[in-house]
């Protein structure tokens, strides 16, 4: 979950599938793309599925949370 500093809650789809209903949809709208000028992907290559998030709007002084559960949380602080 994401949240500002006031706790409130700004995103919680930290989840793959939250970008287009399931996880490998954004990497296969990829391959389709290259596909179409005759590129691809190589097998030595990783490819991250990109932010699993909506954008948000980020001002001085703002701080975000965003909260990984078991994986723990991280809070950064934008300069005033």
């Amino acid at each position: 979950m994401l949240t500002d500093a006031t706790r409130r809650e700004i995103s919680n789809a930290f989840l793959a599938a939250a970008s287009r209903g399931q996880p490998a949809e954004g990497i296969a709208w990829l391959v389709r793309k290259l596909a179409k000028v005759g590129d691809g992907l190589c097998k030595v290559e990783i490819e991250l599925a990109g932010s699993f998030t909506r954008p948000i709007g980020i001002s001085r002084g703002d701080v975000i949370r965003a909260d990984f559960g078991p994986l723990g949380t991280i809070s950064p602080a934008f300069a005033k």
